[in-house]
C-alpha cells in the first residue's frame, strides 16, 4: 500500500511537471512569435552575425536596403561583400572588433556596398551578444543597420555650397 502510494504521488509530480512545462513552452512560444514579429517589422535592418563575420540571420529591412530580394539570399553571406574591397573588410576588424571584443556598443557611420557594387552609407550599431568577458564574437553580434545614404550625400552638398561661398567672398 505505501508502494501504490508512492507510485500515485510520483505519478501527480510527473504531472504537475509536465502541466509546467506545457505553460513555460506556451509562454516561450508567445515571446518568441512577438521578437519575430518586432524583427520582421523593424523600419532599420537587423543583422545577425555569427561564426567569423557571416550573417545567421537578417530581416526585410536589411535585404532592402542592400538591395537583396529577401533576408534568406543573404543568409550565410561573409561581410565581404557587403564591404568596398578586402582591405576595408580587414581594416574594418581591425578598428571596430576590439571594441566589440570591450563589450562596448559601437555605433559609427560606415560606407559598404549593394549587391550591385553600389555604394551606400550606413549608421551602424553593433554589439556582442555574449555577455562572457571577453565575449566571444563567433557567438554573435547584433547590428542595427540604416542607411543614410541621403543625408550623406546632403552634407556633401551642403559642405560643397559653403565652400563656393567662402571662395566667392574673396
Amino acid at each position: 500500500s505505501d508502494r501504490i502510494v508512492a507510485e500515485e504521488n510520483l505519478q501527480k509530480s510527473h504531472d504537475d511537471l509536465e502541466q509546467k512545462v506545457a505553460e513555460r513552452t506556451a509562454e516561450l512560444e508567445l515571446i518568441a512569435n512577438e521578437l519575430e514579429l518586432v524583427f520582421n517589422m523593424s523600419r532599420v535592418g537587423i543583422m545577425f552575425l555569427k561564426g567569423g563575420r557571416k550573417l545567421h540571420m537578417g530581416n526585410q529591412r536589411l535585404a532592402d536596403i542592400f538591395g537583396y530580394d529577401s533576408p534568406e539570399e543573404m543568409q550565410g553571406i561573409s561581410m565581404r561583400e557587403l564591404h568596398q574591397s578586402e582591405e576595408r573588410y580587414l581594416d574594418f576588424g581591425k578598428q571596430h572588433w576590439e571594441s566589440l571584443k570591450q563589450g562596448d556598443i559601437l555605433q559609427l557611420e560606415y560606407e559598404l556596398r549593394k549587391k550591385n557594387g553600389q555604394p551606400l552609407w550606413c549608421s551602424l550599431s553593433g554589439k556582442a551578444l555574449d555577455t562572457e568577458a571577453p565575449p566571444d564574437l563567433d557567438r554573435g553580434v547584433l547590428w542595427i543597420v540604416d542607411d543614410i545614404s541621403e543625408r550623406k550625400k546632403t552634407e556633401q552638398e551642403l559642405e560643397d555650397l559653403t565652400r563656393r561661398l567662402e571662395m566667392a567672398q574673396f
